[in-house]
């Protein structure tokens, strides 16, 4: 969990920031999902290759996986494209939670934006968890 403090002048510039933050997840979703739908396919070609070698051979075949664990960090060897194809959804799933999160966010400060700027305002610290703003401090002058 990535726990941060962020200053703004201004909601505008908050709200600027995240449709930034959106626009981006929004990209690296569409990137993704590309990602899955080609591995999608693979993985079908890859289940009708291994279904007719089984038909012909009569034995499945066994392709070892292996996996090491390194300072917490994984490394699978030998990755079949099932695999990678789960951890992809895992990524997807992850985004589309993030974009709906910035998204009642985004909604939320509307009516912030839509009062126009607080006089007597000096700044906005902005708490963020995980990229998502959580808490928002109004500074005074």
């Amino acid at each position: 969990m990535a726990l941060e403090v962020k200053t703004y002048s201004s909601i505008s510039d908050l709200v600027k920031d995240i449709d930034n933050q959106i626009n981006t997840v929004r990209e690296m979703l569409g990137r993704y999902l590309k990602m899955m739908e080609d591995l999608r396919e693979k993985v079908e070609k890859m289940k009708k290759f291994e279904e007719t070698i089984f038909k012909l051979t009569g034995k499945r075949s066994t392709v070892p996986t292996a996996e090491f664990e390194l300072a917490g960090l994984k490394i699978v060897v030998g990755v079949k494209p099932n695999e990678e194809l789960s951890t992809i959804e895992d990524v997807v799933r992850a985004l589309q939670d993030r974009l709906t999160a910035l998204q009642k966010v985004r909604k939320a400060v509307e009516p912030l934006l839509a009062s126009g700027e607080e006089v007597g305002v000096a700044s906005y610290l902005v708490q963020v968890i995980d990229g998502i703003p959580v808490k928002i401090l109004i500074k005074m002058v």
